[in-house]
């Protein structure tokens, strides 16, 4: 995403972005047969201090003058001292000054003036190579240092290429569930417990969130309405739900497309994933009928012109690109090319009326709830035919089994996941979070940051006509957070591996069957299962 494109303003006040929800994915290494792990006690992390009040002098009898008192300088009521490396494989700030960890950091070490935090990106060592080049280096030196027992620190944003599902079945990590329950300034029915639930590996939680997200799609209001579907009644959109919306619109005006943009193939393949993986028994069923009818139905889609979208070949799934689209396209409204960049000009002239339109559904989306948007309805999720909803965390902590002082990167966890006064990390520089907080109260603020400030929905209210983000309505995105939540999780991480190679050959270069497609898919699963 380059450039001084319509998007990036529109994301431009985006809250802190973490690596893409990416779902790349290398060949992993030899599962660990040997590590050491380190046991640490939960119940030694808190011990109980009081702090002692020194008593002042009373002031003697002087014709001097009283000397101007030294600023009292800052006590940190735990006493807390060490020194903390925190690592990321890669640097997330995609282009912000500082990521969030990094202002966090700034702020636990203000409170705890004893402690040091280093917060390190092993992808700025490899800066002169390719994003795959540096993944895959970080990968590398990561499994490495995990294995020999090398691994002093807490890994931040873990790239999904470490599979920590398989490391943290070997006790590569340790198990943050016992922290988290016995952290006395954490309640567990202030977050989203659900979420840890899903993110869990054999009901431990190795790694620790402070954001997640999940995937859904917005739906073309007026042609929804025009084929008489209850809007209101959708809980949750599979793919089979799409494509018979898109059969029937296809009758009433056959130009029109599954989605906005041409990813939608490659997007239903994430939200079906889960249907066909059971990490509990270690199976996976791609060669199944089920799979390969996905394939065959989702493979006779019309893709649309990538070369003519250009660039919002992969933006599709932007809302406010799309409301815009279809508010000027559709109305009859001369378009006033001096006002837009030719990027725009390009989506306008040469996107189609679709169906839906794919996203991640974080907090701005959520906000449309509220029914904001004239011609997109939703947000809805965007499940598998069983019903699954996977949610993906890149804002998340790990720490290696063999870290020497895990109590100290506990208490920095349990901060980061804390209820916060404000939203903001630090003004006008950075937010939270731009996903979804796993702490129910910093959603809370989320949302009502989303419907006052004047920074949020600005690109929009300037863009968009009669679009009132006062109308926002934060505590209906509170409670239907909540549906979606009630939904059966899965953990997008560990049931949507990476197929992207056999897809295409698919999907795109139209080298295999969909059967051929499936078996390699399925031959794919068992290796990553029994690694």
């Amino acid at each position: 995403m380059k450039g001084q494109k319509f998007f990036s303003l529109l994301l431009a006040l985006c809250l802190v972005v973490s690596l893409g929800a990416c779902n790349q994915k290398s060949e992993q290494d030899k599962k660990f047969d040997e590590l050491t792990r380190k046991d640490s006690s939960a119940a030694d992390i808190f011990p109980e201090s009081a702090l002692e009040s020194e008593a002042s002098s009373a002031p003697g009898e002087s014709s001097e003058a009283a000397p101007t008192p030294e600023p009292t300088p800052h006590v940190d009521p735990e006493g807390l001292t060490g020194e903390l490396t925190v690592l990321g494989p890669a640097d997330t700030s995609d282009g912000i000054a500082k990521t969030a960890v990094e202002y966090l950091a700034e702020e636990f070490m203000k409170l705890h003036p004893g402690v040091k935090i280093n917060v390190e990106f092993i992808s700025s060592i490899f800066d002169d190579m390719p994003r795959a080049q540096r993944r895959e280096q970080a990968r590398s030196r990561i499994l490495a240092e995990l294995g020999s027992g090398e691994a002093d620190y807490l890994l931040y944003s873990p790239i999904e290429e470490l599979n920590i599902y398989g490391l943290s079945q070997s006790g590569v990590f340790l198990d943050l569930r016992p922290y988290f329950e016995n952290d006395p300034s954490i309640n567990p029915d202030d977050y989203y417990t659900q979420v840890l639930d899903a993110m869990s590996v054999d009901g431990k939680y190795t790694v620790m969130p402070f954001s997640f997200s999940f995937e859904g799609m917005m739906l073309n209001r007026p042609l929804m309405e025009k084929m008489k579907v209850d809007l209101d009644g959708i809980q949750a959109i599979d793919y089979k739900m799409l494509l018979d919306w898109y059969e029937q619109a296809k009758a009433i005006d056959p130009s029109t497309q599954a989605s906005f943009g041409a990813l939608t193939q490659e997007f239903l393949y994430t939200y079906e994933a889960p249907a066909y993986v059971d990490l509990e028994n270690k199976t996976a069923s791609f060669n199944s009928p089920e799979f390969i009818e996905f394939l065959t139905r989702t493979g006779a889609l019309e893709e649309p012109d990538k070369e003519a979208l250009g660039h919002y070949q992969f933006l599709g799934e932007d809302i406010l690109t799309v409301e815009w689209f279809m508010e000027k396209k559709f109305s009859g409204e001369e378009l006033d090319r001096e006002f837009i960049n030719e990027y725009w000009q390009q989506f306008y002239d040469n996107a189609h009326q679709a169906v839906a339109a794919p996203t991640g559904i974080a907090a701005q989306e959520l906000g449309l709830v509220s029914g904001l948007m004239k011609n997109l309805a939703g947000p809805y999720p965007a499940v598998s035919t069983k019903g699954q909803l996977g949610v993906y965390t890149t804002e998340d902590f790990a720490i290696p089994a063999t870290m020497k002082n895990p109590d100290l990167a506990w208490k920095f966890i349990s901060y980061c996941i804390s209820e916060r006064e404000d939203m903001q990390l630090k003004a006008g520089q950075a937010y939270y979070t731009a996903r979804l907080p796993i702490n129910k109260k910093n959603f809370a603020k989320q949302m009502e940051f989303c419907r006052t400030s004047s920074m949020m929905y600005q690109t929009a209210s300037y863009y968009l006509e009669d679009f009132h983000q006062k109308n926002l309505d934060a505590d209906l995105a509170v409670k239907k957070l909540d549906e979606f939540l009630s939904m059966p999780l899965v953990n997008g991480k560990t049931h949507v591996i990476d197929m992207s190679e056999y897809l295409t050959e698919f999907y795109d270069s139209k080298l295999t069957t969909p059967e051929q497609c499936a078996e390699k898919i399925q031959g794919r699963m068992d290796i990553w299962l029994h690694e």
